[in-house]
């Protein structure tokens, strides 16, 4: 009997201690993001405080990479389809999303001269990439780098066209 009690005070011990060490955990990758952001903010010629408020933060990150303003309405459409209901809208807004944080990443690769690589591990890992850029000292935007306000999706291209002899 005494040893069931140890036991289970012993378990209760082991449990709360993971559990501070998981929000440690998040703590400190919290402040790894946000310093790393404000940093990354403030290489894209933005103001780095400008990341903490949380739609305008989204919004100025679109700016600073090249991208139209309808893209910010489609990288937050979930969340105010959330309200209205609808799963079928939801999973069509969340795709929406994927394809401007996707454009985002692309014009951010561009502007640091990274390749498409980067862009494909940027899009699954945006939340670890991202700040790496900014703690990074050897890393700097290319201001100079033209990029698309629709990122790959460039409505600019021309199409290839045929000869009068190949149709």
């Amino acid at each position: 009997m005494y040893t069931d009690g140890f036991w289970m005070s012993f378990g209760a011990f082991l449990g709360a201690a993971l559990i501070a060490i998981l929000v440690a955990l998040c703590v400190v990758f919290v402040i790894f993001y946000f310093v790393g952001m404000y940093k990354l903010y403030k290489k894209l010629g933005k103001n780095g405080w400008e990341i903490f408020i949380p739609f305008y933060g989204k919004w100025v990150f679109y700016e600073a990479v090249g991208l139209e303003w309808y893209w910010f309405l489609i990288g937050t459409a979930p969340l105010a389809l959330t309200f209205a209901g609808g799963e079928f809208s939801i999973t069509i807004a969340t795709i929406g999303t994927l394809l401007a944080e996707l454009c985002a990443v692309y014009n951010v690769a561009k502007k640091f001269g990274k390749s498409k690589g980067w862009v494909v591990l940027s899009f699954f890992f945006s939340e670890i990439t991202l700040p790496m850029l900014g703690y990074s000292e050897k890393e700097a935007c290319d201001d100079s780098v033209i990029v698309s306000p629709n990122a790959m999706f460039d409505s600019n291209k021309q199409a290839p066209t045929r000869s009068k002899k190949e149709k």
